[in-house]
């Protein structure tokens, strides 16, 4: 059956933009809320706004019986190149920013004349290929999910596949977050310390200016 063909199937696409809208208008708002707005909160809502024309030109250009035929529409069409191109996009845009701002694992070297991107220094885990399996595993991930609208791939295995990529997703992002904090924790220690040194050395200053010497 297509999805054409089953009652209030036309209202799939605006309950499935619902969690990227919500996600849009956070970013939006956060992005204005701040003093000093970074452009890393208008980026990450053009991923999210990314999204949308992919849920909808993917409603109109679902597999009915065979590979070639999206409910009247073939491949040749404008409206499926302007899903390919929608989905293309929005999953290379997604798999960048796992890769550099959630996972925080490309760093850049930039000198006078080159630039160059690498694995950043501090890592968990203490083998790279960890890392190197994870971020293939995320991006072929996601290229099946595109390839599942395209050719006859069980929903249960894209699902299987989904949830899967999610939980990586989530052990490198938290790995991410926990390596921030690790970080601050030890620079609010060391400018305490700081603190209390300067603190206590002005102190011994002062004391030591009202100390009178014995005649």
């Amino acid at each position: 059956m297509r999805a054409a063909d089953v009652p209030h199937a036309k209202y799939a696409p605006f309950i499935t933009s619902i969690p990227y809208l919500i996600r849009l208008k956070q970013c939006l708002c956060d992005y204005y809320a701040q003093q000093h707005p970074h452009n890393s909160k208008l980026i990450n809502a053009l991923k999210y706004a990314s999204s949308i024309p992919v849920i909808f030109l993917g409603h109109h250009t679902k597999p009915n019986s065979s590979a070639q035929v999206f409910h009247g529409i073939t491949q040749g069409d404008l409206v499926w190149q302007l899903w390919l191109f929608s989905a293309i996009f929005n999953s290379a845009f997604a798999f960048a920013w796992d890769l550099i701002m959630d996972w925080g694992l490309v760093q850049t070297d930039a000198t006078e004349t080159t630039t160059r991107m690498r694995l950043r220094k501090d890592l968990y885990f203490s083998d790279p290929l960890y890392y190197i399996a994870a971020v293939g595993v995320n991006g072929s991930l996601r290229l099946l999910k595109i390839g599942s609208h395209v050719y006859h791939v069980h929903p249960i295995c894209v699902d299987v596949a989904e949830i899967v990529r999610r939980w990586i997703w989530v052990v490198f992002r938290f790995e991410n977050e926990w390596l921030k904090r690790s970080y601050t924790n030890t620079d609010v220690e060391l400018q305490q310390r700081h603190s209390a040194f300067a603190t206590s050395s002005t102190t011994t200053t002062n004391n030591a200016l009202y100390i009178v010497p014995h005649s």
